[in-house]
C-alpha cells in the first residue's frame, strides 16, 4: 500500500519543545503594546506635548510621535494575534476545547509580560535560571494586587486577540470575495 493517501501524525511529545519555545517568546509581542508608557510618562515626550499648546512645530512633533506609537502598538497587536492564530486553529482541528485553553493561556502570557516588563527577565532565563523564574511566577500569582492586575491584563489580551482575529477573518473573507468577483 502506498503512503500517498495516508496522513502522518506527529506525537504530542515532539510538539512540546517548539510549543514551549513559542510560548516563552510570545509575550515579546505584547511589549509593543506597552510602549505607550514612554510616550505618556517620559520627559522627552511630555515636554513636546506641553510645548504643543503654544508652538505649531511642537504640536506637529507630538502628533508624529503619537502616530508612531499607534503604529508601533498596532504592529505589536497584529503580531500577537498572528502568532496565536495557527495554534488556535491547530487546537480546533484537533477538536480540543479552545475556550478551555484560553484562560490559562492568556494568564501565562500576561505573567510573561509582567516578568519581562517589570521584573526584567528575558525569555532565555527560563533555561538559564528556571528556579528564579518559577519563584517570580509563583510570587506573581500569589500576591493579591499583582495577580489581580495580571488577570485584568490577561482579559484585555484575550479581548484584543479576539478582536484582531475577527478583523483578520473579515479581511480574508473580503479579499477572497473580491478576488472571486473579479474573475
Amino acid at each position: 500500500m502506498s503512503n500517498l493517501g495516508r496522513k502522518h501524525y506527529i506525537p504530542w511529545a515532539l510538539w512540546a519543545l517548539p510549543i514551549l519555545a513559542w510560548l516563552a517568546f510570545l509575550p515579546n509581542t505584547c511589549y509593543l503594546l506597552t510602549e505607550w508608557r514612554h510616550f505618556l510618562f517620559e520627559t522627552k515626550f511630555t515636554a513636546a506635548r506641553d510645548d504643543a499648546a503654544e508652538d505649531p512645530l511642537a504640536l506637529l512633533s507630538a502628533a508624529r510621535q503619537a502616530l508612531f506609537f499607534i503604529a508601533y502598538s498596532a504592529a505589536g497587536a497584529l503580531c500577537f494575534a498572528l502568532a496565536i492564530r495557527p495554534m488556535h486553529h491547530l487546537l480546533a482541528k484537533a477538536k480540543l476545547s479552545v475556550g478551555l485553553w484560553a484562560v490559562p493561556f492568556f494568564l501565562l502570557v500576561s505573567v510573561g509580560v509582567y516578568m519581562g516588563l517589570i521584573v526584567r527577565l528575558n525569555s532565555w532565563d527560563l533555561v538559564k535560571h528556571p528556579g528564579y523564574v518559577f519563584r517570580i511566577f509563583v510570587h506573581a500569582l500569589t500576591t493579591p494586587r499583582l495577580s489581580e492586575a495580571i488577570v485584568v491584563f490577561a482579559g484585555l489580551l484575550c479581548l484584543l486577540y479576539n478582536l484582531i482575529d475577527m478583523w483578520v477573518d473579515g479581511f480574508k473573507m473580503r479579499f477572497h470575495v473580491d478576488r472571486h468577483a473579479r474573475k
